[in-house]
């Protein structure tokens, strides 16, 4: 973690960032100060590795937090290496590093440089006050600088309109939950000054990948192992006590055997899965499985390998514990027990990073869905016939299937929205439905229109917008968080920026080929793992659970939003009378239809999240 202010005028209370910064870590941080300027390092927690001090360079005084792709060379911090960079390469340094890293440096004539790393990247807020600046990782170091805690209610809006498709993380300049304080988008160089200008150096653009790839598909299997493997390698370097977070999915296991073999004699890590609540029904989605708990075992067993079975804790588990931590929430906090139990388990097994496989879903792993319009446009229709024909648990015929998939996405978006109106009875249909913000709060602040962005992605080029878009989105502030809570880092092993490179410049084919989705994966997991694993087309549900933990806590959340229908602004917003109707009629199983289940798994869930964070933010004790 970082934090750079300046404190000309002499008014700055240096203690009070620095208890701040490590609020939660109980570590000593490492402070640097030179003519009014300041930066200064803290790690998360006392359990996680340390991380660099900051560094006086010629030309004045950088912080580095996060951790360069590189072998760990004796004298040869990252941040050192980092700089060398930067004398060499200055404003494109990042085009010639990789990692998961933020950095601060002050530059001649007190301008401030600030940079986030592509796709993966600690978080960095910046804000200005009275003629000073500061930069932070957390978000509560600004506020201790003097910048008021004032919430962005446009940007608490958007949250419980559930809206996914505007990404306050990549605009520019990036809008963040509270007033006055912006955050660096990922993969971007800006340059503030102390007038409150705001430079935009660089911006990584993630259509402009051009990286040469195999012909064959040998090629692109054997590369992407190789890929993977290496960035494993400095993984499995940089850990003492490893972790690493298993599914019976294809992504996390691929991942962890390569760690297995890049670890070689060190110590084994602990492997860590989390089951569902024993209160829940057993009842899934069509395609998905609930309980991953069998398949872990026997990748484990044949792998020699002794899984830590630990349970899941309830979407609100450290929930307000989690918000004063990181200062922000989401509303898609339906799994954040899962991931919180995960973490907890992996702490009390003594480990020091906290390894997973998130990123797969993006890059090895991807499902080539997004092909069929262009397997239509080209006339390949003999692989758009095997894909449709071989799409699993997609009951519908194949000309409907056709019209849907691959027809429908080429039209025209007003044809497009009105056909889709007419005769769409999907989760798509409902997925408006499913937020509680009141119908008139939507027109008024035009949040309907920014959701139909959505909409115009189509074909791979909206396969990367979307993988681009929920890279971010205030998920690194949480990340951190938890690692606060914890003290331990998190490390993503598919979040390799050579590895996403790779594959987003694979044709369709690697994805999906001859009728088989996750291709690429499923050549990565050949051999590694039992066959029906390899070849399951379900998916894991990774937040089965929550019916069961409405129906056990819905007295509590009646009251809650008893309360919120009274809160001086909040109550304007969502509509608490139907969230009452909604917990009062909560069928006794999981609802499998999206109509009936999406307000109560992300409207209830997401709105309560929001709304005890707001309560948070403002010392209120009854949401």
């Amino acid at each position: 973690m970082l934090v750079a202010w300046s404190d000309r005028a002499g008014r700055v209370r240096t203690e009070d960032l620095l208890a701040a910064l490590a609020a939660y870590s109980q570590d000593n941080p490492s402070l640097l100060a030179r003519n009014g300027l300041g930066v200064a390092t803290s790690r998360p927690g006392l359990r996680s590795p340390p991380v660099d001090p900051p560094v006086a360079y010629p030309f004045g005084i950088a912080a580095f937090t996060g951790w360069l792709d590189r072998d760990p060379q004796p004298g040869l911090s990252d941040t050192r290496a980092y700089l060398d960079a930067f004398a060499r390469y200055g404003d494109d340094t990042d085009e010639h590093l990789t990692g998961c890293y933020a950095v601060a440096i002050w530059l001649p004539g007190n301008g401030l440089r600030l940079a986030r790393s592509p796709w993966h990247a600690p978080p960095l807020h910046f804000a200005f006050k009275d003629g000073e600046i500061v930069a932070s990782s957390v978000l509560r170091a600004i506020f201790a600088f003097g910048v008021p805690r004032r919430l962005n209610r446009q940007r608490v809006a958007q949250a419980l309109f559930l809206d996914g498709a505007r990404d306050p993380a990549h605009d520019w300049p990036a809008d963040d939950w509270y007033e006055d304080v912006r955050r660096v988008p990922l993969g971007t160089v800006l340059k503030l000054t102390p007038d409150g200008l705001v430079n935009e150096v660089r911006r990584y653009d993630p259509h402009r990948i051009a990286v040469a790839v195999p012909q064959d598909a040998a090629g692109w299997v054997a590369t992407a192992r190789d890929m993977i493997d290496g960035h494993a390698r400095l993984a499995a370097r940089r850990s003492h006590h490893p972790a690493i977070a298993l599914s019976g999915g294809l992504d996390s296991p691929i991942a962890t055997e390569a760690f297995l073999r890049m670890r070689g004699a060190g110590q084994m890590p602990s492997i860590v899965s989390v089951r569902p609540s024993r209160m829940w029904d057993g009842v899934t989605e069509t395609g998905k499985f609930g309980d991953e708990a069998s398949r872990v075992a026997d990748f484990c067993a044949r792998h020699g390998l002794e899984p830590i079975f630990t349970r899941e804790g309830g979407f609100d588990l450290e929930l307000q514990e989690l918000h004063r931590a990181s200062g922000v929430t989401s509303p898609f906090i339906g799994n954040g027990g899962m991931i919180m139990a995960a973490h907890r388990a992996a702490a009390r097994a003594g480990a020091d990073w906290f390894f997973d496989a998130v990123c797969g879903n993006d890059t090895v792993s991807a499902d080539g869905h997004w092909a069929y319009p262009d397997l239509l446009l080209s006339g390949r229709w003999g692989q758009l016939r095997a894909a449709l024909g071989h799409r699993a648990h997609d009951p519908r015929g194949m000309a409907r299937k056709c019209l849907s998939l691959a027809v429908l996405p080429v039209l025209p978006p007003i044809v497009r929205q009105g056909l889709l109106a007419c005769f769409s009875r999907g989760p798509g249909a409902v997925a408006s439905g499913a937020s509680l913000l009141r119908r008139e709060v939507v027109a008024e602040l035009g949040l309907a229109s920014t959701a139909q962005a959505n909409g115009r992605r189509r074909g791979r080029r909206g396969a990367i917008e979307l993988a681009w878009a929920a890279s971010d989105c205030g998920m690194a502030d949480l990340d951190l968080g938890r690692e606060q809570l914890t003290g331990l880092r998190r490390r993503d092993l598919f979040a390799y920026r050579p590895l996403i490179e790779f594959c987003l410049s694979l044709p369709d084919a690697a994805f999906l080929r001859d009728g088989t989705d996750r291709w690429l994966a499923r050549e990565l997991a050949r051999g590694i793992m039992p066959e029906g694993q390899r070849l399951e087309t379900r998916y894991g549900s990774h937040n089965v659970d929550w019916h069961a933990y409405l129906l056990a806590r819905r007295g509590d959340l009646l009251e809650s939003f008893e309360h919120l229908a009274s809160h001086p602004w909040l109550g304007d917003m969502v509509d608490s009378a139907r969230a009452k109707v909604l917990l009062r009629d909560l069928p006794e199983r999981t609802p499998l239809d999206p109509a009936v289940a999406w307000p109560l798994q992300f409207g209830i869930i997401g709105t309560i999240a929001v709304a005890r964070f707001v309560a948070q933010v403002e010392g209120r004790n009854d949401l």
